[in-house]
């Protein structure tokens, strides 16, 4: 009598991070994953584009089948795919579908038109603006001055301009703006208002 094993199950791979299509602006980016397997496993591999051509950058022969492993890279500015490949000690092996994530240094690029000088009238005054940057931006706020005192903070749509209604006064207002791999830009501007109403709202 002979007893054997057949394994025709292919290895399990589950992609941790980064996350599909993801923003970071760290430097060191850590590709974790867990696979599983009827077999003890015998290595993975982790491959990408991280030089140009999609090619095997790392491979670990000492991986745990059903916990959290890991590969490391120090990376650049760039957008980047990558899969993991496992095999187990009787030959068989998986491939994960390719993932992107992309790695973003750069701030927003943040410009106020107006408000700026001064202004007769305490009503319309126009907050004109434009935030251009790489990333998807997901946070513009501006913080309103009101003779050296913070008077408010707004969130503002990043795409499109308000108006505002303000007392006579002096002005000074920050805008900021914040991208998806949290990189944040800024900008600044002064004015005056001489009208004889007015309150400190958006239109």
């Amino acid at each position: 009598n002979v007893t054997f094993y057949i394994n025709t199950g292919k290895p399990t791979i589950h992609l941790l991070n980064p996350k599909h299509n993801s923003y970071t602006n760290n430097t060191g980016i850590n590709f974790t994953y867990i696979h599983s397997s009827g077999l003890a496993m015998n290595y993975c591999e982790l491959w990408g584009d991280f030089s140009g051509n999609f090619s095997l950058n790392q491979t670990d022969n000492s991986i745990e089948s059903g916990q959290q492993n890991l590969f490391s890279l120090v990376l650049g500015e760039g957008t980047y795919n990558w899969t993991i490949f496992c095999a187990d000690t009787s030959g068989n092996s998986s491939t994960t579908g390719n993932r992107t994530f992309h790695v973003d240094f750069t701030p927003p690029n943040v410009s106020i038109n107006s408000p700026s000088g001064t202004y007769s009238e305490n009503d319309n005054i126009p907050l004109n603006f434009s935030v251009v940057d790489a990333s998807p931006i997901e946070l513009c706020t501006f913080e309103l001055f009101k003779n050296g005192q913070l008077l408010v903070t707004v969130i503002v749509d990043c795409k499109s301009s308000t108006t505002l209604n303000l007392a006579a006064a002096n002005y000074a207002m920050d805008l900021n703006a914040q991208d998806a791999a949290r990189n944040t830009g800024s900008s600044s501007t002064s004015f005056s208002v001489q009208g004889t109403s007015g309150g400190a709202s958006g239109g």
